[in-house]
């Protein structure tokens, strides 16, 4: 499990907003997995603060990808549970799909509009 920040902080910017069972599914699976944290806040690092138009969630997404990329030996399946919705920018999920992509992954699509049909 590879979060961008702290556990609450995350549950907070990502996950409570679809209620609060999704957030006891990603409790559940936070007890389960050894998280990784990229960061102790939402400011980026004083060397990336100047690049433009750069936010927490694409070095979080470069970051997960290319652990991912090394991990998988150029096997990478990408699962995004995600209602393909276009227009999130960089750092959002067509953002993730897309690069993967690019770098030859398989994607497997779970979306979230025909799951709770």
């Amino acid at each position: 499990m590879y979060l961008v920040l702290p556990r609450n902080d995350y549950v907070k910017a990502s996950v409570s907003d679809s209620g609060p069972g999704w957030v006891e599914r990603f409790n559940r699976l936070y007890d389960k997995l050894k998280a990784k944290v990229l960061s102790d806040s939402d400011r980026l690092p004083r060397w990336l603060r100047a690049k433009k138009d750069y936010n927490i969630w694409q070095r979080s997404n470069l970051w997960m990808l290319h652990n991912a990329l090394y991990l998988s030996q150029d096997h990478l399946t990408l699962v995004a549970l995600w209602n393909g919705s276009k227009g999130d920018g960089p750092g959002g999920t067509e953002d993730m799909v897309k690069r993967a992509m690019d770098r030859g992954a398989t994607f497997i699509h779970l979306d979230t509009r025909k799951l709770v049909e």
